[in-house]
């Protein structure tokens, strides 16, 4: 796991510091790679890569990056673990390739030598990966099909970069801080600014299961190799009962066998929830030694459910670890959350990741979590909404009085009466957005709405949606799950792990976004996924096999802070002091009479407003 980062400057506009330049941009991630450093350039062409490199898998010094393939012709610079490496290496072996080192580095250089880019279809794991032909003179990118691990990239005015972080970016000297309005409402809309999208213009995410190419020409190329979408379409055929069951426990065990390939000790984040609790028992069963887990709970007891993970440890014979955490830690850790996460991130769970994160780096290198069991089994309630508002729309004439009501805004009145009001106008609006939208991505877009419309356009924001291909077709009950599987998994999901460990210098696994199991997943029927009517009833028959329900079978709460309450207590003051007129004014991109009355705001819009406002005094004032 490490951090990488590198330029073409076509027209070698600062070739005379092009070293000092990359040397910047890659030490400012220096947390993500403590371990090693290295720099390759060619001057002549303007072209550097950069390496922070934190050690797993292969500690000695033949695993350093930039790595150059013994041709001389294909330098790597790479970011993440392809865990099934071995394999891939002793089939090269076969076909005459000769090895020095131990490390998946190589074997990602060779396997490119040999196939191309075609070699990627062969990875299993996560993945940044940028190669440079010195004979084509062209730099390719690519990122894993999930998009586990990030990349950035930025092009205007013949300058070309790469990286892991945008914090890199802004260590060249002709990096252009110009803000994208664009960005900047989905980010209200949605708390997270969805791939290819990025806060600033000229800058991009690399999305998912992408692979771009440039060259001397500037002609950028950008293609996919991989889509959820493939495999909800063409998979008919599933087994059933047990047989379906036990399919769904060999992959899971496969997911989570591959991921504990590593040369230092592996750990696991530990909620006591159906996704970590399978995680974790599937891992102690393939360990010799009990392994170490960390929970994170509250001192507030309606969102702590600490209790329940050291039962779910006890019961497995793990090594548990627990910290609670407080209003002051919250309050300690919100500082930091613009550097941390560079673009502003809306999602309140950050806190309570970075200081699991933090807590377990103390201990270890690696750590297991087990983000996308909601994704691919259905686990989030309002796939269940949905599903109810399909039948709703259904009632004979119910369409014309919804999109009435919407036009003439009929909840609009209730919100001059109070802040109670207020606020329930917002859900009103909401609802009926969800309830009269035409298709289920419409509705899903609806669902996530952090600012309606109308609100957007208060704050003095544009009404955008991120429009993006990938999705374009309502494919039944599963469309809700795609949909979070191409924007919310990538965009929020693993932005958070991912951001929060490398602080840290934690290498974050996630063997439920195993793109096999995420292949065999995606081609299952929705009510397969949820029989007898339960949230990842499928998931959860493998789970009993492994602990007791009793331990398991409660109501989903999530990785969530008590972050109302918190608002209106101890972290009022902060919140009024950075979200005052003033500032607002400064910054001169929201409107600033919205924030006359903070109470008008609901407490999610308050805190996106808050993120916005740090992360621009932060970056750009």
């Amino acid at each position: 796991m490490c951090r990488i980062t590198g330029v073409w400057d076509f027209k070698n506009q600062y070739s005379s510091k092009l070293n000092e330049t990359v040397k910047g941009m890659n030490n400012s991630m220096v947390h993500g790679g403590p371990d090693d450093s290295g720099i390759y350039m060619d001057p002549q062409l303007g072209v550097a890569l950069g390496h922070r490199r934190l050690s797993i898998i292969d500690l000695t010094k033949t695993g350093q990056q930039p790595m150059t393939h013994p041709s001389d012709r294909w330098v790597i610079c790479y970011n993440g673990e392809v865990y099934n490496f071995k394999e891939i290496k002793n089939e090269l072996k076969t076909l005459g390739e000769h090895f020095k080192s131990t490390s998946d580095t190589e074997v990602i250089l060779h396997a490119w030598a040999r196939w191309g880019e075609k070699c990627v279809e062969k990875f299993r794991g996560m993945f940044a990966i940028v190669i440079w032909d010195k004979q084509d003179q062209q730099l390719t990118l690519v990122r894993d099909r999930v998009g586990v691990k990030p990349l950035y990239w930025y092009h205007t005015d013949h300058l070309f970069m790469f990286a892991s972080e945008l914090k890199a970016f802004h260590q060249h000297p002709l990096f252009k801080k110009e803000i994208n309005p664009n960005a900047v409402s989905l980010f209200f809309n949605y708390g997270y600014i969805p791939a290819p999208n990025c806060i600033f213009k000229h800058a991009h995410k690399l999305e998912p299961g992408h692979i771009l190419t440039i060259r001397k020409d500037e002609e950028i190329n950008i293609k996919s190799y991989w889509s959820p979408m493939d495999y909800v379409r063409t998979t008919n055929q599933y087994s059933t009962g047990a047989t379906l069951v036990d399919e769904l426990e060999e992959q899971l065990k496969e997911a989570v066998q591959l991921r504990m390939v590593s040369d230092v000790p592996v750990g696991i984040f530990l909620s006591g929830g159906v996704d970590s609790s399978i995680v974790a028992a599937l891992a102690q069963q393939q360990s010799s030694q009990p392994l170490k887990t960390f929970t994170i709970g509250f001192e507030e007891t309606s969102h702590n459910e600490a209790h329940w993970a050291k039962k779910v440890a006890n019961h497995l014979g793990a090594d548990h670890i627990e910290h609670y955490c407080s209003a002051k830690d919250a309050l300690d850790v919100i500082p930091k959350l613009p550097e941390l996460y560079d673009e502003p991130f809306g999602d309140t769970s950050a806190i309570p990741t970075y200081l699991v994160s933090k807590h377990a780096a103390n201990e270890l290198k690696v750590i297991l979590s087990a983000d996308g069991g909601d994704e691919q089994f259905a686990g989030y309630y309002h796939y269940q909404w949905l599903k109810k508002i399909a039948r709703f729309n259904q009632i004979p004439g119910i369409q014309p009085c919804l999109k009435t009501a919407k036009y003439l805004g009929i909840f609009n009145c209730l919100g001059r009466v109070n802040q109670q009001w207020r606020h329930a106008n917002h859900r009103f609006e909401k609802l009926l957005r969800v309830l009269s939208s035409d298709s289920s991505i419409q509705k899903m877009e609806a669902i996530y709405e952090a600012c309606p419309p109308s609100m957007l356009e208060k704050i003095g924001l544009s009404t955008i949606s991120p429009t993006r291909s990938l999705l374009n077709q309502d494919i039944g009950p599963s469309t809700p799950l795609v949909w979070d599987t191409m924007h919310y998994l990538p965009d929020d999901i693993c932005v958070k792990l991912d951001r929060a460990a490398m602080a840290v210098s934690l290498e974050g696994r996630e063997p439920l976004l195993d793109h096999k199991l995420m292949e065999w997943s995606l081609g299952l029927p929705y009510e397969v996924k949820t029989k007898r009517g339960f949230k990842k009833q499928l998931l959860r028959d493998v789970l009993y096999r492994h602990i007791p329900k009793a331990l398991v079978d409660r109501p989903k709460a999530g990785f969530a802070i008590p972050l109302t309450q918190w608002m209106n207590n101890q972290l009022r003051p902060f919140v009024s002091d950075v979200l005052s007129v003033s500032n607002i004014r400064n910054a001169g991109f929201l409107n600033p009479d919205i924030f006359t009355n903070l109470d008008q705001l609901t407490e999610r819009q308050k805190w996106h407003a808050l993120m916005f406002q740090m992360w621009h005094n932060y970056w750009v004032k």
